[in-house]
């Protein structure tokens, strides 16, 4: 039982934790190594080889001692099914070909975002986000349709290389919108700068400040709520904790039903 609870507490452990950072980026330097090194000579690529076999015995190991100190509760977490996901295929010998082996080594490179519990708790919130953006997709799928059919209309004789149909309308306001290819875009419309100029002003406001707002918010949100799941108190009252707020509200409730029944016994007193 003591060992059992000293493996855990191991497994939890900063220095645990950091021990497999240190590993996941040693395996990155590895990566970036070979693709300088690792077609000079097959010396490199047999050493590179043997190195990457130490890295996935690790990663084994890893998930074996974790799976003795969670037992069942060790494929509840998501997180470790990702691990085991991204380190068990190397030993599967149809899959040790040269191309699938390099790209494997690089995808190992994304335990890295299960390394901590801060870096789980991020993409936790972007994967929430990526969720919640679907009606901001839809908001800005409408403004993107709105906007490229006025586009078309007003721009579509003047620069019909960037405006001529609907498609080539919607890509440049797509460009327009990321920043690229701007300036030549409205030099393509300079006969037209007084309807131009404000058109592509209101365009940004609605796409990039609006749109981008609503995202940060979500993103926000989303970054805060994992945080309090997370850390509870730190972030935000804990369920369990009591609100000063209702427990004041209670006894100012409570000081009134008292005087009323006093006012109440005072009446019938007289």
């Amino acid at each position: 039982m003591s060992t059992g609870f000293s493996l855990r507490a191991f497994v939890e452990s900063k220095g645990f934790q950091w021990g497999t950072f240190a590993v996941i980026m040693a395996n990155a330097v590895t990566v970036v190594a070979e693709s300088y090194l690792g077609s000079a000579s097959d010396n490199f690529e047999n050493f590179f080889d043997s190195i990457d076999f130490v890295f996935v015995s690790i990663f084994t190991a890893e998930i074996i001692l974790k799976i003795f100190v969670y037992r069942k509760d060790y494929l509840k977490d998501p997180w470790n099914i990702f691990d085991v996901l991204v380190t068990c295929p190397a030993w599967i010998p149809a899959l040790n070909t040269l191309s699938v082996a390099r790209i494997a080594r690089v995808i190992r490179l994304l335990r890295l975002l299960s390394a901590f519990p801060s870096f789980r708790a991020l993409t936790s919130a972007m994967l929430r986000s990526l969720a919640d953006s679907a009606s901001i997709g839809c908001l800005v799928g409408l403004f993107m349709f709105i906007f490229g059919v006025l586009a078309y209309r007003l721009f579509g004789e003047a620069a019909p290389e960037l405006f001529g149909t609907l498609g080539r309308t919607l890509f440049t306001l797509f460009k327009v919108v990321s920043l690229y290819d701007l300036m030549s875009t409205l030099n393509a419309l300079d006969s037209m700068a007084e309807i131009a100029y404000p058109f592509f002003i209101i365009y940004f406001i609605s796409m990039a400040y609006f749109v981008l707002n609503f995202l940060i918010a979500i993103a926000s949100f989303n970054i805060y709520n994992v945080m309090q799941e997370m850390h509870g108190s730190r972030y935000g009252k804990g369920s369990d904790e009591p609100d000063p707020l209702a427990a004041e509200l209670a006894e100012i409730k409570a000081t009134l039903a008292a005087l009323m029944e006093a006012q109440k016994n005072r009446v019938s007193a007289e």
